[in-house]
């Protein structure tokens, strides 16, 4: 069967932009993992937010050291100590410590947003209170 030219030099023209777009996502693919992750997390927690507040559901939960986080969730202490760490946050020496200057490491912090959704809790970080580092609420 004789195939027509504009038919090739279409599959031909799909198959090239294919591998560029391909290598474009691969090249780019911390970025754009980290760039998805960041905003689709900060638009879920925005909607689970505000279905909170509608439906009434707990108020925001203090959180100012990796103990009260873990009383709270649950989970593995040497899993959540890690994310927790990776996160930037501070580790405090004794209960009733000042919490210390940190600097969030904004991608690890996404990773834990993201455990603390699949455990149940929306979170946000609450810069500029001396009593918590960020706060979480259950969700229903």
């Amino acid at each position: 069967m004789k195939r027509d030219l504009p038919t090739e030099r279409l599959e031909s023209l799909s198959s090239l932009f294919s591998k560029v777009l391909k290598k474009a996502f691969l090249d780019n693919a911390e970025y754009l993992k980290n760039r998805l992750n960041g905003d689709l997390l900060t638009e879920l927690n925005a909607v689970t937010e505000e279905f909170a507040d509608h439906t009434g559901a707990a108020s925001w939960i203090p959180i100012d050291s990796i103990s009260k986080l873990r009383g709270e969730v649950g989970g593995r202490f040497d899993t959540l100590k890690l994310k927790w760490q990776e996160a930037g946050l501070p580790l405090k020496q004794k209960k009733g410590d000042k919490i210390p200057d940190f600097t969030i490491n904004s991608v690890a912090w996404s990773d834990l947003e993201a455990w603390l959704l699949k455990m149940g809790y929306a979170s946000r970080l609450t810069e500029g209170q001396e009593d918590r580092i960020f706060e979480i609420k259950k969700m229903l």
